[in-house]
């Protein structure tokens, strides 16, 4: 699977590089509304950023997109202790090939898959962090939104994101990722 993704990354960039005026480079940043669910259950909504960059290459009406950003996730618990709830914080950057599909000139649908890699993990409660064991290295999830870009080449993105795999490294409990994205981006 890993060959097979390398490969058509590769054959997707060597494209661009011979075939450079369908390749479009750019930033993307914006606001994270990320929760954990499991078996049905789910927490609060926990307000985060999302920051980094992105190609895209197109096709007449397909494009493919590739971005690599910084997210922020996490969720905060529904039960108060003490006055407060505690707050799960979740870093990841994360490598997201998408495939768009322009209705028009201007507006896109995409799908595609998340990759993250988890650079820091803590619970916060009453002003005090403490970094979380066991939590998993890897995180894979589902990417489905639309983005509608004007044509000096400011864009509107709303997307979502459904995690795929745990977050706990132990199985003690199936809990997974899930962040709803609204933000800007910027084209070159």
């Amino acid at each position: 699977m890993k060959k097979l993704f390398l490969v058509l990354l590769c054959a997707v960039m060597f494209a661009g590089v011979s075939n450079a005026q369908k390749v479009q480079w750019g930033v993307k940043g914006g606001l994270n509304l990320s929760n954990m669910y499991s078996d049905g259950d789910s927490a609060n909504n926990l307000a985060g950023i999302f920051i980094g960059g992105s190609m895209e290459y197109k096709v007449s009406k397909w494009a493919y997109g590739f971005d690599l950003i910084y997210s922020q996730k996490g969720a905060k618990s529904e039960e108060e202790m003490l006055g407060e709830r505690p707050e799960i914080h979740l870093d990841y950057i994360s490598f997201i090939p998408t495939a768009k599909y322009y209705v028009s000139n201007n507006f896109n649908f995409q799908g595609g898959l998340q990759f993250g890699i988890n650079t820091n993990a803590e619970l916060t409660y009453k002003g005090e962090s403490k970094d979380l064991e066991d939590v998993n290295n890897f995180d894979l999830g589902l990417v489905l939104g639309g983005e509608y870009v004007f044509d000096m080449g400011l864009g509107l993105i709303g997307r979502y994101c459904f995690g795929l795999t745990a977050i706990n490294d132990d199985d003690s409990e199936d809990v997974k990722n899930a962040a709803l994205q609204l933000g800007v981006s910027y084209r070159f």
